[in-house]
């Protein structure tokens, strides 16, 4: 599947900028930002729930779709909900009754017996060895990048509707140079890979300055403020 160039205005404000990515049958994907970064309107788009303003969407299969927060009819029980996907089960618990991860496990249940060439998990949680299982291509959206490490090949860090890196595992780990300026009165922050020296060759020598490897979670808060 390709996004090319994809916007979307809501209201005449746009939310998402831009936008190109794309993912191979097979390959498992990570797209990752804090609340408000644009996950769930990008994930609508690539389900087909949502129309882009601008750009193109193509698809080369089947995208199945486990919305952020599933949602069922609540006093079904979970028999009847995949009874009329045509599966078997003695779970007689209400849907009402049961818990987050339990109503996201149900709606990836549902979608696999769809048999999809795509597999679209927005805010991924509690499905590890499914994901692990699944052959074709799959989506996770996150806003801890942690969460899904050990289960994608790369990511795409989206902030305030832009995608601002694309990087495989390793480009993930980074180091925070902290700049000491003013006689210690100021500071300035810089986000760098850990394996670059770039940054901090030009500060050696020049600039006071202390460095310390940050864990994924914290380089995306730096990803999303523009670091």
């Amino acid at each position: 599947m390709e996004l090319k160039d994809v916007d979307l205005i809501i209201h005449g404000v746009k939310v998402l900028h831009d936008i190109s990515l794309a993912v191979v049958k097979g390959e498992k994907v990570g797209i990752v930002g804090y609340h408000g970064s644009g996950k769930t309107l990008l994930s609508e788009i690539i389900a087909g729930l949502r129309r882009p303003s601008s750009g193109r969407v193509l698809i080369d299969g089947k995208v199945d779709y486990v919305p952020q927060v599933p949602l069922f009819p609540p006093n079904y029980t979970v028999r009847e909900v995949l009874g009329f996907a045509g599966e078997k089960s003695d779970d007689n618990r209400k849907i009402k009754d049961l818990s987050y991860i339990e109503l996201k496990k149900l709606a990836f249940r549902l979608q696999l017996v769809k048999d999809p060439d795509y597999l679209l998990v927005d805010e991924f949680v509690g499905m590890e060895n499914e994901v692990k299982e699944f052959r074709g291509g799959v989506i996770l959206t996150s806003h801890k990048p942690s969460t899904i490490y050990d289960l994608v090949d790369f990511f795409i860090v989206l902030s305030r509707g832009k995608i601002v890196h694309v990087t495989g595992k390793k480009g993930l780990k980074f180091k925070v140079i902290k700049v000491i300026q003013d006689g210690g009165n100021k500071y300035q922050y810089y986000l760098e890979n850990i394996a670059d020296d770039t940054l901090e060759m030009r500060f050696r020598g020049k600039h006071k300055f202390e460095t310390r490897e940050v864990d994924i979670d914290e380089a995306l808060l730096f990803l999303e403020n523009g670091f």
